[in-house]
């Protein structure tokens, strides 16, 4: 019997809990008893508390709008209404005083902002100088770079040619003891 059961949990104000509490040996039977009567209920039943629920709040708000009108006509409310209205403008002027000190802040940042754009700008177009000036420098030094290998690659050849046909190779020197040999 206890798989064809699902478990429910649910939050309820403790006045509903302590009725319920005297009410029913436990609260399964209690919210089993809350929910049949809910399911089993007719929907006409439904539709006709829910127009006579709409019906009494329309009959309170009508009720509490005679209320308002009376309030406003006793002169004590009156004049508590009155200060009520000139608090009511001393804030809204405040409230354009701070709109108009915010504008202008905000006008204020914008032209830092534009000064601030136009120097980042100018800083990046001389960048862009510089980097092109270095640039043209590189070049110029690998050309340099480029004749100066031409010309020890020239060099090189020279010596090796000159060591094959053996004419930078000193002539047979002879050794000292050999010199001084006199027969």
């Amino acid at each position: 019997m206890q798989q064809s059961k699902k478990s429910v949990t649910a939050r309820i104000p403790q006045e509903l809990y302590d009725k319920c509490n005297q009410r029913y040996e436990n609260m399964t039977d209690a919210v089993i008893a809350g929910l049949e009567l809910l399911c089993n209920q007719n929907c006409n039943t439904n539709v006709i508390a829910s127009e006579g629920t709409i019906k009494d709040l329309q009959n309170y708000n009508e009720t509490l709008i005679k209320e308002l009108e009376d309030l406003k006509k006793q002169p004590e409310n009156k004049e508590f209404l009155q200060i009520q209205n000139i608090r009511i403008q001393d804030l809204q002027e405040h409230i354009k005083i701070k709109d108009n000190q915010q504008e202008v802040r905000i006008k204020d940042l914008q032209e830092q902002n534009k000064v601030k754009d136009q120097l980042q700008e100018a800083r990046i177009a001389d960048l862009k100088e510089q980097i092109q000036a270095l640039n043209e420098q590189i070049k110029k030094k690998d050309i340099q770079i480029e004749d100066s290998n031409k010309n020890v690659f020239a060099q090189a050849n020279s010596l090796y040619n000159l060591t094959r046909e053996n004419k930078l190779l000193p002539a047979e020197k002879k050794s000292f003891w050999q010199s001084l040999k006199f027969w």
